[in-house]
C-alpha cells in the first residue's frame, strides 16, 4: 500500500486549490490558472495538453512543488 505523509500549514484556496507543506516541500494542487497565478511556470507542451483535455470537457488539476510543475490530472464525469 501507499504510505501517506503528514501535511502541515494546510490552506484551502476556495474554488482555486489547496496548499500544504509535505515532508518539508511546499505543494500546490489546483486549477491551472490558479497555479500559474502563484508563479508556477507551465511548459508550452504541458499547456497544450491542458487545453486538449479541457476541450474534451475534462476538469484539469495540476500539482506543483514550489515553482515546478509535477503533474497534470484530468477528471471526467461521464453522463450515465
Amino acid at each position: 500500500g501507499l504510505s501517506v505523509l503528514p501535511a502541515s500549514d494546510f490552506r484551502n484556496k476556495v474554488g482555486k486549490g489547496i496548499e500544504a507543506t509535505i515532508d518539508g516541500r511546499f505543494i500546490r494542487i489546483g486549477s491551472p490558472r490558479h497555479i500559474v497565478s502563484t508563479g508556477v511556470s507551465i511548459p508550452h507542451i504541458s499547456q497544450a495538453r491542458i487545453e486538449q483535455l479541457e476541450a474534451q470537457a475534462r476538469t484539469v488539476i495540476v500539482v506543483a512543488e514550489e515553482s515546478r510543475l509535477l503533474g497534470i490530472l484530468a477528471i471526467a464525469d461521464p453522463i450515465k
